[in-house]
């Protein structure tokens, strides 16, 4: 799990290989992740991945890694993930990266805000600049809900997007001041929530 106050991205997955369980949750500084996936992407082979009291040690052949794990506790996380979402609407990775991007271009440079419109069989993507004027574009979808409209930080929602590999993505929704959920459609092992803007 990770988050920045403002978007949480959640991944499980099945790990084999894992000798004993962790007797609490470990928080990994995002620095020594970069070095951590560099190792990764690095080398061949497995990493062996270990804690003790205060640090996360990587060991692949002959290079090891040793991080300080940062003190206190992390946010629950569950209570940020809806469990249930009254508005879901499935839709091609590609479309909905692509409109955001041409869309966005018009937004505020320091908001980046889009709005997210969702009505009968439709999604409308829009942004508006009173200095650039404003974008929209509509994507036809297979949605009956209740009307919504909701806005949203462009990059956070792209980057959630750029993490996603399967396609059709899904997009989960409650209400214009609750959290987006994005996630492969047919794969509960990633999530991503991002919290909305007012618009």
């Amino acid at each position: 799990v990770s988050t920045d106050g403002h978007r949480l991205s959640l991944c499980t997955r099945k790990v084999p290989g894992v000798h004993e369980t962790l007797k609490r949750s470990v928080i990994m500084p995002r620095k020594g992740l970069g070095e951590l996936r560099r190792m990764l992407d690095d080398g061949e082979g497995d990493v062996q991945l270990g804690f003790r009291e205060s640090h996360a040690v990587a060991k692949r052949g002959n290079v090891s890694l040793v991080m300080r794990l940062i003190d206190g506790r992390f946010p629950d996380y569950k209570q940020v993930v809806p469990q249930v979402a009254d508005r879901k609407v499935k839709i091609a990775r590609s479309v909905i990266m692509e409109s955001l991007k041409r869309v966005s271009l018009v937004s505020s440079d320091r908001s980046n805000s889009v709005r997210l419109e969702l009505t009968k069989d439709l999604l409308r993507v829009s942004s508006q600049n009173p200095d650039m004027g404003e974008a929209s574009e509509e994507i036809p979808v297979d949605y009956s809900g209740p009307d919504l409209k909701i806005g949203f930080n462009a990059r956070y929602v792209m980057d959630a997007l750029s993490a996603i590999t399967a396609d059709p993505v899904q997009l989960e929704f409650n209400d214009e001041l609750s959290p987006g959920i994005l996630r492969p459609a047919d794969d509960l092992s990633y999530t991503c929530v991002v919290m909305p803007m007012r618009i």
